[in-house]
């Protein structure tokens, strides 16, 4: 499990940090927890839960944000948490 991993690096270092997680971890589940779109878009699922923890939706971070774009309500509230969300509302990815 990885909370906010690349939280204190810059965004080239970030990006390569993402890549390398990504690849390091391949053929095993991680459980990430970030808000940061460059290790959201490395990911191969993205998990939205509701407060009780049950899945609402389950895509990847591209898919998830297209579906906001267009008008779904759920796939909005990802995008908020993930673009706009307070501190301690974050995305829960998989890997």
């Amino acid at each position: 499990m990885l909370i906010e991993p690349t939280s204190a690096l810059d965004s080239h270092t970030e990006a390569r940090v993402a890549t390398q997680v990504h690849r390091a971890r391949a053929g095993r589940t991680t459980v990430v927890v970030t808000a940061s779109p460059l290790v959201l878009e490395s990911l191969r699922r993205g998990r939205l839960p509701d407060s009780s923890g049950a899945e609402l939706l389950r895509s990847t971070h591209r898919e998830l944000m297209a579906m906001a774009r267009e008008g779904d309500a759920q796939a909005a509230d990802y995008r908020a948490v993930v673009s706009l969300g307070p501190p301690g509302e974050d995305a829960e990815v998989s890997c």
